[in-house]
């Protein structure tokens, strides 16, 4: 190995781990989740407490789960669980939801990835 290619590979493992710091910001963690039927607030709850919560809907309850900093749609009474399918959030700005039902879920707290969102 040359001097040439030890000077390479430092360069590249310094990119790397500069890459890593900046691109991994737990900043965008959420703090807690706003929970909305139709475009009213439901209930707001912090996301480091472990709870389940039956939101009535359009079609009947929607069943949220949030535990460890994290939320999802457990159960929901539509068609196509889309809304189940989405699995846990966690980053602040992340929204799911369930459209047929009329519920929806927002994670705040932190940076946002997002400046603007519609649906």
């Amino acid at each position: 190995m040359t001097l040439a290619d030890k000077l390479l590979l430092g360069m590249v493992l310094l990119l790397v781990a500069g890459s890593y710091y900046f691109a991994w910001q737990p900043s965008m963690a959420g703090t807690h989740v706003e929970v909305y039927q139709g475009n009213t607030l439901y209930k707001q709850y912090d996301l480091h407490q472990h709870t389940t919560v039956q939101v009535p809907g359009n079609l009947g309850d929607s069943v949220i789960e949030i535990d460890h900093g994290r939320a999802r749609f457990k159960s929901s009474p539509c068609n196509s669980q889309f809304c189940i399918h989405a699995g846990w959030q966690q980053q602040s700005g992340d929204v799911m939801a369930c459209l047929p039902n009329g519920i929806h879920i927002q994670i705040h707290g932190g940076e946002s990835r997002f400046d603007a969102l519609a649906f």
